[in-house]
């Protein structure tokens, strides 16, 4: 959003300025197509519990190793087998005397070791060597991994039922209108967030716009609205809960046919299908398959599109940037199947890695520093490994030796505290963004290299109706990492897809639970950590309370060269086990199943008072207005939808007028502010559709802890001010007594819209999907192409109105 010289983008305030009394605090909001940066301190103090269970009072041996940490041991102490459970590495409910930090610099060196000593370049190692070498391998071999090659023409089961979801899905966002009897009210007399499940009390099929006005009329009065059932937040809490979860079981029976002389699963573990690419001409096809995949390996599209790994390596990035600000995560490098933390611990505290919440820190470091890093980091490594070719029998000592060198190799903290002294940190650079063509041409170059339907500004994307650019969804991104890098459990924002592909040189191993299966596994994570901030809070999930809670577990390894799909609704996390260069972002596949999750997942957002990135309103009046080509189930949905949205903006337009002292109305087209195709809400980050409200305020004083962030509102005594956009529950919670509303379109023209949309006669199509270029033209995406600018068009609800930016950042 653009103001004068002030420029809002995403929420976030940027401007110099210069008078001092004056404090604006710019709102965290890097996006990606795998995780987000949640809004808390560098370093972050979880709570550790000193026992778990009935509370009964244990004997228990305490010890201090080098690193300070206090562990226990209780030989009496057992965890509960059962036959089903697999091994899955060293059990997570206690460590006994194990030195958690000098076993994450072994498993940091030995990860290294394996990683380097596999490049082409590493020459002249002798057998015996390689022999050490493969010893060392095993060491730091992730186990339980699935994944076997699957033939193209080979159809998964229940391809046309998405996850045997389909039925519910149709019931949450596709329901029959219902006659109520009795309407609750709400407890306000601003409007509601918009929801998009529950049934609808107005038949959109045949309901005329002029209806569903003049019944969304009746909550101005009342606060009960007419036009669709009150949000249910009990049955959105958790993402499908108690749905049908028969695909699995004949997933496992479908892939037993492909792996060959590979050993069967352990119990509870899902293989991922791989799928060989060899010719674009088979891209329909591998569309088909993945439309219905939890997740997917594609490999060989890398060698047919002609993709150069040479154009992103560390090194080749610095050179063209060197000062480029990276984000950088800090973490405890370690196997897979451990989660030890990096703060230390006092008194009796042990810890206590059966929980699931994760420690890093974050803070920013220039590109070339970063390489420098990396670099260094590599030639021990290279050192290492020809020490080890010459002295086989001095193995564990060298290994050693390289383990503390590179801890001491250590990028600074810049002042990060809190951290265990003997904890080695490793770099995770993320978020790295590529769209500035001018200065990452050749990057730039390599992503359009990708087939239409999978490059983030192509056809193969919903989000191009959106209208807006946002890192890491439709823009790509760049993700640099050291073996032990972490990307945390999460969904992808409103569950879309996610292509993320490994340039190498090592591997990553990923793990994903199927989204029948999501509800089950939120549980555990509310239990764990917490129902509140489920959604926010960085988890690891343990394999082992995983399968024992009955939830399939996929795990696979992705290779260089490997592209890992990630598919709707998918719960999924990743660490790097060697150094590798990861390409990242998010698709929304031009389907009803994909906008219905995402319509659901919205509401199930709503219900956990967190905030829809996807602006689904937005897209869902664009597409109508470009007569995009749909299916008859799209158009209904998208029916739902707007006839919800028009609703909405009555009660806007309603509550605007009842409070006529604070709110003030004008045109968006003719004001003195340009609006952003889309914009957020910069207070709650709720997307603003049609009326968005802006507040010019002179200071904004950051939320500390325990009490929130506050907002002076200009009484014309400050010197600068800037224009920010808040939704009316914020405006109303705040109290602020002078508000603009800029209008995008009148109720005449999203009536017309409306009408004009008919499901059950063909739309024709003019431009089918957009391209990315739409949204650099003169013409906006939103302008009003249907208002004749006619102010004397008949309208009771507009006659009065003449005239007329934490999210979560992924990291991969």
């Amino acid at each position: 959003m653009v103001f004068g010289e002030f420029t809002v983008e995403h929420g976030v305030v940027e401007k110099k300025i210069t008078d001092s009394s004056c404090q604006f605090q710019p709102l965290d909001t890097i996006h990606d197509a795998q995780e987000t940066l949640p809004d808390y301190p560098p370093t972050k103090r979880m709570k550790t519990e000193e026992g778990e269970g009935s509370g009964e009072k244990r004997e228990v041996v305490e010890n201090t190793d080098s690193d300070g940490l206090m562990h226990q041991e209780n030989p009496d102490q057992k965890l509960p087998t059962r036959p089903e459970v697999p091994n899955v590495g060293q059990p997570r409910n206690h460590y006994g005397k194990t030195n958690v930090h000098r076993e994450s610099r072994l498993w940091f060196a030995k990860s290294s070791i394996v990683c380097v000593s596999q490049q082409k370049d590493v020459a002249g190692l002798t057998e015996a060597a390689r022999r050490v070498f493969k010893n060392i391998d095993d060491e730091v071999k992730e186990t339980n991994c699935n994944a076997y090659i699957v033939p193209l023409e080979e159809t998964a089961p229940m391809t046309s039922d998405f996850r045997g979801l389909s039925e519910r899905l149709d019931e949450m966002v596709l329901a029959d209108p219902i006659e109520l009897d009795d309407f609750s009210a709400s407890t306000h007399d601003y409007p509601d967030k918009i929801s998009f499940t529950g049934a609808p009390l107005l038949d959109p099929m045949t309901t005329s716009s002029r209806e569903v006005l003049e019944v969304a009329k009746r909550r101005r009065n009342t606060n009960e609205n007419h036009v669709y059932q009150k949000f249910d937040k009990t049955k959105n809490k958790y993402f499908f809960d108690g749905c049908n979860q028969n695909v699995v079981p004949k997933e496992l029976e479908f892939f037993g046919r492909f792996r060959g002389e590979e050993p069967a699963p352990a119990p509870g573990y899902l293989p991922v299908p791989i799928y060989q690419v060899d010719s674009l001409e088979q891209m329909p096809r591998l569309l088909e398959v993945l439309s219905s995949t939890s997740m997917s390996v594609v490999r060989g599209l890398g060698d047919v599109i002609g993709l150069n790994p040479d154009d992103f390596l560390i090194e080749t990035l610095a050179k063209v940037k060197h000062d480029y600000d990276l984000i950088c995560l800090r973490q405890i490098p370690q196997k897979a199947t451990t989660n030890y933390w990096c703060v230390p611990l006092k008194g009796k505290k042990r810890p206590n890695p059966r929980e699931w919440a994760c420690y890093d820190a974050h803070h920013t470091k220039k590109l070339g520093e970063f390489s420098e890093y990396y670099e260094k980091i590599h030639d021990l490594v290279r050192e290492a490994i020809l020490q080890l070719n010459n002295n086989l029998e001095e193995a564990d000592k060298i290994t050693e030796e390289l383990a503390n060198k590179m801890k001491e190799s250590s990028m600074p903290m810049d002042g990060i505290d809190g951290i265990a002294k003997d904890a080695t940190m490793g770099a995770f650079g993320t978020n790295m963004d590529l769209t500035d063509t001018t200065t990452w041409p050749r990057q730039a170059a390599n992503v359009n290299l990708f087939p239409d339907s999978f490059r983030p500004d192509g056809c193969g994307t919903l989000l191009n109706f959106a209208g807006e650019m946002i890192a890491g969804l439709n823009k790509p991104q760049m993700y640099l990492k050291l073996p032990g890098a972490r990307t945390t459990g999460h969904l992808e924002n409103n569950c879309l897809t996610s292509i993320n592909y490994n340039m190498g040189p090592g591997d990553c191993v990923w793990y994903g639970v199927p989204m029948e299966y999501a509800a089950e596994l939120q549980k555990i994570i509310a239990k764990k950590m917490s129902l509140l901030t489920m959604l926010v809070e960085q988890f690891w999930g343990c394999e082992e309370e995983i399968l024992k809670a009955g939830i399939p577990l996929q795990k696979f390894i992705q290779k260089p060269g490997d592209l890992a799909y990630v598919g709707i609704g998918t719960y999924h996390w990743v660490q790097s086990n060697g150094f590798a260069t990861n390409l990242s972002w998010n698709l929304a596949t031009p389907t009803y199943t994909q906008l219905a999750v995402a319509a659901a997942c919205h509401d199930h957002y709503l219900a956990n008072k967190y905030s829809s990135l996807m602006p689904i309103e937005n897209i869902a009046w664009n597409m109508v207005m470009r007569k995009a080509e749909m299916d008859e189930k799209m158009k209904k949905l998208l029916k739902n939808i707007l006839m919800r949205s028009l609703a909405n903006s009555q009660f806007e337009i309603d509550y605007i007028s009842k409070k006529h002292k604070v709110f003030t109305i004008r045109d968006a087209k003719t004001g003195d502010v340009k609006l952003d195709s889309v914009e957020r809400c910069q207070e709650c980050r709720q997307v603003l559709f049609n009326n968005v409200p802006v507040v010019l305020i002179k200071e904004h004083i950051p939320k500390q802890k325990g009490k929130p962030a506050k907002y002076v509102e200009d009484d014309g005594t400050g010197t600068t001010t800037v224009p920010l956009v808040f939704c009316f529950e914020c405006c109303s919670k705040k109290k602020f007594r002078n508000v603009t509303v800029y209008q995008r379109y009148t109720l005449v023209t999203l009536a017309s819209l409306f009408d004009g949309f008919n499901v059950l006669n063909d739309v024709p199509s003019t431009s089918g999907t957009p391209s990315a270029s739409d949204y650099h033209s003169t013409s906006n995406v939103f302008d009003d192409a249907y208002d004749s600018e006619d102010d004397s068009a008949p309208s009771s609800s507009t006659a009065h109105l003449k005239p007329r930016n934490r999210y979560q950042t992924k990291f991969w």
